[in-house]
């Protein structure tokens, strides 16, 4: 973990060294990528001196008194705060350093609830860095998807941000920071997190989940360059996924023939309202993958294929041969427009009822035939 962003470490460590770190900064980047981590190394490098093991102790266990934490968190009571939940997130921030809002969410069991930084937390973060330090020095805000603030929360914590306490920093952690107010992303130092290497991935997986070296560097390849990702496809924990999609792409070119079928893709889109919008989200974007692997696979280039379909005795290569450059721009944009309604609170039921017949007519582009 530690030779992760080794360039870009030296960077913020010249930074830091020379004073020069603005005292609130925002690691932008997929979580896959590191920068939960990423953040954590910086506030051990504003709180302890490369020497000091006993602040380094404090800050790789999550008992440094200065180093503070807000994330997001379910409404479970009036005035909850992120504090009702610092004994899940120290478990999860230790065992899940890659993990994203959908592994928090399913770590807290909070699948059908919102999670959001509220008002009450801000509250609870400008009383905490109001208060002296209690070890004589900095104090350290690292707020974990920061992005996930609503708008008041936000105004709330502008001024502190702006003009904070004495050796106090914010580190915003966010995945998408072009969400944040303008008037926060003006007062911080924005710094792009990158992907990382193939290499990098292969050496997590071999070195902390113990992968076999050929496997390790094979599931890299196809990662992306995101931890998390890799993990996914270690586990295939996909499979509730794959099963929904290969549901609808067998109703998809039954309903040709049989427009009843339609009643079954209601039932499937009842099913996928369900999910918590963050799970909507990620599987139109395993979906959006599968139909661009489909797509490598007509075209030849099987090679690149990492995530066929084969559940329930799905024929793939019969299934690509459907997916090709003149209906692949349209099911990708159909695809992005629902995730785009759902982020804006559209109601899911229509979303993916529309989006399922929508798909039945571009799949049918050019002729077809059954598939089993």
């Amino acid at each position: 973990m530690e030779n992760l962003h080794s360039d870009l470490k030296k960077q913020l460590t010249n930074a830091i060294g020379n004073h020069k770190l603005s005292h609130a900064i925002i690691l932008n980047g997929k979580s896959g990528y590191g920068t939960l981590a990423l953040a954590h190394w910086v506030a051990k490098g504003l709180l302890c001196s490369p020497e000091d093991k006993k602040c380094t102790h404090k800050v790789d266990t999550l008992q440094h008194a200065d180093y503070h934490f807000s994330y997001p968190f379910p409404k479970m009571k009036k005035n909850s705060i992120s504090d009702d939940f610092g004994k899940e997130w120290k478990t999860f921030f230790t065992s899940q350093p890659f993990g994203t809002l959908i592994d928090w969410m399913d770590f807290l069991e909070a699948e059908k609830k919102q999670l959001f930084i509220s008002v009450d937390e801000s509250i609870n973060i400008i009383s905490k860095l109001n208060l002296r330090s209690y070890e004589g020095g900095k104090k350290i805000m690292l707020i974990w998807l920061a992005e996930h603030m609503n708008v008041s929360t936000a105004n709330k914590l502008l001024k502190l941000i702006e003009e904070p306490p004495a050796q106090t920093h914010f580190i915003l952690v966010t995945e998408n920071a072009d969400k944040m107010l303008p008037t926060i992303l003006s007062r911080c130092q924005l710094i792009q997190v990158p992907r990382l290497s193939d290499e990098a991935v292969a050496d997590i997986l071999i070195k902390t989940y113990e992968v076999d070296e050929k496997k390790a560097h094979f599931i890299a390849h196809k990662s992306h360059g995101d931890v998390r990702l890799a993990l996914q496809n270690l586990n295939h924990d996909t499979q509730d996924f794959e099963i929904l999609l290969i549901d609808w792409v067998r109703n998809a070119f039954k309903a040709k023939k049989d427009a009843s079928v339609l009643l079954q893709i209601s039932d499937w889109s009842l099913e996928l309202a369900n999910y918590s919008r963050e799970k909507q989200k990620q599987f139109i974007q395993f979906c959006i993958e599968v139909f661009r692997q489909a797509l490598l696979e007509n075209y030849a280039a099987g090679e690149l294929v990492y995530q066929p379909l084969s559940l329930n005795n799905f024929k793939w290569g019969n299934f690509s041969k459907f997916v090709h450059s003149e209906n692949i721009s349209l099911i990708i944009e159909e695809l992005n427009q629902a995730a785009l309604q759902i982020e804006r609170n559209g109601n899911s039921k229509i979303i993916f009822l529309d989006l399922g017949i929508h798909l039945i007519r571009f799949i049918h582009k050019k002729e077809s035939h059954e598939i089993t």
